[in-house]
């Protein structure tokens, strides 16, 4: 027997029939504008533009995972969305989150939020070099104040990171939250944030010295730290990257 969860934000009971209606209208209403190993979907209604995730089906494991262990992916990205909001940092507004059991296993989950007008970090180097160089400076100066709450995003890349600029400062959201953590206070483990920021050397110097000066912390250790463990990172994905083609 199939079962569907649905929680709405009750900020958006407006939007209930529509979230309602997702499981069975999501493959042909709405514009596609992802499709690897999730699909996002676009919709809009008076003016406000909806975006729907629809996750992947899991593999086995963490079906049984989902249906007793933890929360699944749509679950966590609403429950995590509202705590981010809590804590006074930005992410995608949470509508709602679908869970689907088939026979009290975990099947298939739906998260929906309200879609961020903003820039993808990854294009940041399209800004000018003045604009850039500011952009870095109050990056760091952001993730900093994430690791002083404790928040640490454990795909913190820059395809999860928007921001745009309002009366002359940066703003930024995080994306795609599902696996974060909260209450970290080891700084090795929140050193991890610097990992996935990019794979050129000069760009994480520029970024953890910043970082540093902001933190208070030194300049010299911090340094040495994000750059090994961005070339660490960046290292095995180019290795993992060569197994892949080589057995394809």
């Amino acid at each position: 027997m199939r079962t569907t969860k649905i929680i709405v934000n009750p900020k958006y009971r407006h939007l209930e029939p529509f979230i309602q209606s997702l499981p069975k209208s999501f493959d042909h209403t709405g514009e596609l504008i992802y499709n690897g190993r999730n699909q996002i979907r676009l919709y809009e209604f008076d003016q406000m533009k909806v975006a729907v995730k629809r996750y992947k089906i899991p593999i086995w494991v963490s079906r049984i995972d989902y249906s007793f262990f933890r929360p699944s992916k749509a679950r966590r990205a609403y429950e995590y969305a509202l705590r981010l909001d809590q804590m006074g940092f930005d992410t995608a507004t949470p509508i709602a989150y679908i869970e689907i059991r088939n026979n009290g296993i975990f099947e298939r989950g739906f998260f929906a939020s309200e879609m961020i007008d903003a820039q993808v970090f990854r294009n940041s180097n399209e800004e000018s070099p003045d604009e850039f160089r500011q952009l870095i400076r109050e990056f760091a100066a952001y993730t900093s104040r994430l690791h002083e709450k404790g928040v640490l995003h454990l795909d913190f890349s820059p395809g999860n990171i928007l921001y745009r600029k309002e009366n002359d400062h940066f703003r930024f959201f995080l994306i795609d939250i599902n696996r974060m953590r909260f209450d970290i206070s080891d700084p090795k483990l929140l050193m991890r944030n610097f990992e996935r920021i990019s794979p050129d050397t000069e760009l994480v110097r520029h970024f953890a010295t910043e970082y540093a000066s902001v933190s208070g912390k030194d300049v010299d250790q911090t340094v040495d730290t994000a750059v090994r463990m961005a070339n660490s990172f960046f290292h095995k994905k180019q290795r993992k990257n060569r197994w892949k083609k080589l057995f394809k």
